[in-house]
């Protein structure tokens, strides 16, 4: 046993077992099982049947499952069966001790008092240390919890583990790994099904020098040091800590430093080489298919990762544009950029974002990302978009982890047809341009004006026979989808809706004010989006937009977005320029 043995702890008196209405009862300390000492506990015939819970309270003192845990206030939930009995850390790994629960088996009638003692190996008194049996690769620090009463038959105590970890808690920890996170999430629950747990004690050579590589390294828990220079002023650089890696881009096949474990237990997941082409994907989105064949709107959104926190995005030609770089791809592929540096599992909510200024379509744009904080729920991003050294567009978003809590839904969706039997804009398009009862004009311009099929599937719940030289009311439903199959990675639906969320949205502002030989610009100032429930975007999606004033040349507009459930999925706002062209002045010719 590793140091002294640590006093257990006593669990409050009484718990109530629901299963059974019997209770055990531990208001007298406890002392080792061979030390006779007294307690109290329930008579076997009143022994609890089927199964309870008991919380251990945090005000207890001294050791338990996981020391760690204990220290930041977990707290243990234990189920009983008649027997046997487990304990189960909450925080399911605990910080890299790789402890899944603990089984306690005893005689049938048996009640007793429910103790937590120290080191493996140590029951306080020595009666269980020959019994312990070990199941999987675990530590042998790990704080563990037994049932004892003092009497009958020896117990069975048995630490069941495996030595991959729970795949879970791996998953989690590798969504953390900025390394990864630009990885699809495909490829992350990939790599959690074959990294490799490996643990150090402090001063154990993890790789030596030249060494040859074997694959890339995550820190899992603790920390390590590379070997450096002596002489070396400033060694921070040097030291190693939880989600650092190292291994990764090697070229000549061996490691070119040492790397000490410096903590009482460092412990790593380890990619295997084999496996370390799991690391690079074509796609964000998806893990096992090329970009060009994805769907349009997914190859709009794709980034190109640059280093970290940075990513590159481009103009499509056969991207919506109108003279400039449109406003939802702006949103898109910030949205994805600020997406690509969090935890998979942490999804936006909500996002703010203002346009600055004019985007030259013919040129990249770099999406700097800038991690403003991450916490266990949430998480906030702030990401630049940047062309000639300038950053033209700004998004600040929120991201947060799948929690249960109230639920309500006050706004219901308008009723609206269904969206299969209205027409697509190629066909409203063609009616347009056929239609007699339009000005020959307007019949004129539709048909030819250059047309770029877009990526998202529109149809409008109330076509009409207007133009866009006709006043009507500053409203508007619409159903829409992304065209092709999209993969399930929640962000990237998102993402489309961010995107296909200006295409028609601060125009339905001008409506009131349409006139015949009306010419206007329009010109997006900022948008925001709140994401209240998980959506697919290429199903349909119904929008409804409303605007409800404008003023001083800016319009304002709210929507709300209801898949076919009638659930309210998205509400968002936006605040344009809204200004009357002015004709352009007629050219000065000489007389002469």
């Amino acid at each position: 046993m590793r140091g002294e043995a640590e006093a257990p702890i006593v669990l409050p008196s009484p718990f109530k077992f629901p299963g059974g209405g019997g209770f055990v009862s531990s208001a007298s300390p406890a002392k080792s099982p061979g030390g006779g000492g007294s307690h109290s506990s329930a008579s076997p015939d009143r022994a609890p049947r089927g199964e309870g819970v008991l919380y251990l309270s945090s005000s207890a003192s001294g050791s338990f499952v996981c020391s760690p845990c204990w220290k930041k206030g977990f707290c243990i939930k234990m189920v009983m069966f008649y027997a046997p009995v487990m304990l189960l850390c909450l925080k399911s790994v605990c910080g890299g001790h790789g402890l899944r629960f603990v089984m306690v088996r005893h005689a049938p009638g048996v009640a007793g008092e429910t103790r937590l003692c120290s080191d493996v190996g140590s029951s306080g008194g020595g009666d269980v240390a020959d019994s312990v049996l070990e199941v999987g690769r675990i530590a042998s620090r790990c704080r563990l919890g037994w049932l004892g009463n003092g009497f009958g038959p020896k117990r069975h105590l048995a630490i069941c583990s495996d030595s991959a970890m729970n795949t879970e808690s791996v998953v989690e920890f590798l969504g953390n790994v900025p390394l990864l996170q630009k990885l699809p999430s495909s490829s992350l629950k990939k790599i959690a099904q074959v990294v490799v747990l490996k643990r150090y004690a402090r001063g154990e050579y993890v790789i030596r020098e030249e060494q040859a590589w074997d694959g890339c390294y995550f820190i899992f828990s603790g920390e390590a040091q590379v070997s450096g220079p002596e002489e070396e002023e400033n060694r921070s650089e040097f030291l190693l800590k939880q989600y650092d890696y190292f291994g990764h881009g090697i070229s000549a096949h061996v490691h070119s430093a040492d790397i000490i474990a410096t903590s009482e237990q460092l412990t790593c997941l380890v990619l295997p080489r084999d496996h370390c082409r799991l690391l690079e994907t074509n796609s964000i989105w998806q893990s096992d298919q090329e970009v060009d064949k994805c769907s349009l709107v997914e190859r709009i959104l794709h980034l190109d990762p640059l280093e970290l926190n940075i990513f590159r995005g481009i103009t499509l030609p056969d991207a919506p544009i109108f003279g400039k770089v449109f406003g939802g791809q702006f949103m898109g592929q910030a949205l994805a950029a600020a997406s690509k540096t969090v935890d998979f599992r942490k999804i936006v909510h909500s996002f703010h974002s203002y346009f600055l200024l004019v985007g030259d379509i013919d040129i990249p744009i770099i999406y700097q990302v800038h991690r403003i904080r991450d916490g266990n729920n949430f998480a906030t991003r702030r990401v630049d978009a940047i062309q000639k050294g300038n950053i033209i567009f700004i998004l600040m978003a929120s991201f947060q982890k799948e929690q249960q809590g109230f639920d309500h839904q006050e706004s219901t969706m308008p009723s609206a047809p269904d969206p299969d039997t209205l027409l697509s804009l190629e066909e409203l398009r063609e009616r347009r341009i056929t239609d007699p009862q339009l000005p020959r004009s307007y019949r004129n311009k539709v048909a030819t004006a250059n047309f770029i099929p877009w990526p998202i599937e529109i149809r409008f719940c109330e076509p009409s026979n207007s133009t866009n030289q006709t006043k009507s009311p500053p409203r508007l439903r619409y159903w829409f989808r992304a065209k092709g199959k999209l993969s399930d990675d929640q962000a990237l639906h998102r993402c489309v809706v961010a995107f296909a969320s200006d295409l028609i949205f601060a125009s339905i502002s001008l409506n009131p004010h349409r006139r015949k030989g009306l010419r206007s610009a329009a010109l997006s100032l900022d948008h925001a989006m709140w994401f209240h429930r998980p959506l697919r975007a290429d199903d349909w999606l119904l929008f409804v937009i409303v605007s409800p004033t404008a003023h001083m040349t800016r319009g304002f507009v709210t929507g709300e977005m209801f898949n076919r459930k009638g659930e309210l999925v998205v509400s968002l706002t936006q605040e344009a320029l809204l200004r009357e062209a002015r004709p352009p002045k007629p050219s000065v010719t000489s007389k002469l």
